[in-house]
């Protein structure tokens, strides 16, 4: 699941940034603009991963978690929980300020779509670029979204090394 999303994450922060960056300089010119057209269209997609503890809920409601003989697993396990429910603790806040740019945004841009499917990958977007750049509530409310995909790729990025760490002991253990 991480694999798959964090590339989509990445790619998302980079475009972005690159729209912060036309708006600061109040051009597109050395930005690509494909770039800041994925940015408008997406800029408010910072997903999240549903984990289930329901393992390691069972390990501390039965006292078995201490009895696990691997120390730096039960910390991985303790560690990748309260990872989560640090990163889940403020995507709310986060998701409402990234809104915030959107709704800028949809007082200045048509978006579309490209086939008749009408899914994610054919959506489109026109504007007048100048008109954005105008737009200070818009540059700030795009400033403030680099911050929240660069802080939500980073909290992600950080639970799936833990993640990886926790399946490679368990691998380990499971190796005859």
């Amino acid at each position: 699941m991480f694999e798959g999303t964090l590339p989509l994450m990445e790619r998302d922060l980079s475009n972005v940034k690159a729209l912060f960056r036309a708006l600061e300089a109040g051009t597109m010119a050395g930005e690509d603009a494909k770039n800041i057209e994925l940015a408008i269209a997406y800029i408010d997609v910072v997903p999240s991963y549903p984990l289930v503890f329901a393992g390691y809920d069972e390990l501390i409601a039965t006292g078995r978690l201490r009895q696990l003989d691997d120390p730096v697993l039960v910390d991985l396990l303790g560690n990748q929980r309260a990872e989560y429910e640090a990163a889940h603790a403020v995507v709310g806040y986060w998701r409402d300020s990234i809104h915030g740019a959107t709704d800028a945004l949809d007082q200045l841009v048509d978006f579309y779509y490209t086939n008749e499917d009408m899914d994610e990958g054919g959506m489109g977007v026109r504007f007048e670029f100048a008109t954005l750049a105008a737009d200070r509530n818009l540059k700030n409310k795009v400033f403030d979204a680099v911050d929240i995909h660069g802080d939500w790729l980073r909290m992600q990025s950080g639970i799936y090394e833990i993640t990886r760490q926790i399946d490679a002991r368990l691998s380990a253990v499971a190796a005859p």
